[in-house]
């Protein structure tokens, strides 16, 4: 029986000119799909930048699950 997809945990860096630097924690099964969940609650104007990833333990002590957006 095969497995589901593997979700991982991407740290991605939402950019607006004259406002702070937003990292987002975003558990997807691929960079693709975190950079497009972010995108979609982004305003416009807005880029998106993948910059890292989070390790097995800290998605633990962060309590992340499938699917989840948070900002960090």
């Amino acid at each position: 029986m095969p497995k589901g997809d593997r979700y991982k945990a991407f740290l991605v860096s939402v950019v607006q000119r004259r406002e702070a630097l937003r990292t987002y924690a975003v558990v997807k099964p691929s960079a693709t799909e975190a950079l497009e969940a972010v995108e979609a609650l982004s305003a416009t104007g807005t880029k998106a930048y993948v910059v890292g990833g989070l390790s097995r333990d800290v998605i633990r002590r962060l309590k992340l699950r499938r699917d989840d957006i948070r900002l960090v």
